[in-house]
């Protein structure tokens, strides 16, 4: 085959594979990791309702799957860690130019 011809058909075929196939292959994933973790709770629960009957089951869901933090709390969280991370970047940033400002590098300029 002719270099130019596939030179081209890979040109065009990378950004289909990113634009298309790759989102598609990330949801399909995502629903199957989500389906997986639904079929295991429901073996433990049928595990556990098989060796104890008497277990209140509605219990047992609610410490198997703990509550979810609010919204509220989410992006209250996010925001923390955004502030966290950008305090540490910011310090590590200005430790890497020690002097950069300082009065000798100013008279430089005036």
């Amino acid at each position: 085959m002719n270099y130019v011809i596939l030179n081209s058909i890979i040109d065009s075929l990378v950004p289909i594979a990113c634009g298309v196939v790759l989102p598609i292959v990330m949801v399909w994933l995502y629903y199957r990791n989500e389906q997986l973790e639904a079929t295991k709770r429901s073996e433990i629960v049928m595990a556990v309702i098989e060796k104890n009957p008497e277990v209140d089951v509605q219990e047992f869901l609610n410490k198997l799957n703990p509550p979810k933090k609010s919204y509220k709390e989410q992006l209250m969280t996010k925001m923390h860690q955004e502030l966290l991370w950008g305090t540490i970047c910011l310090s590590r940033g200005s430790d890497n130019h020690p002097g950069y400002y300082s009065s000798e590098h100013l008279a430089r300029f005036c």
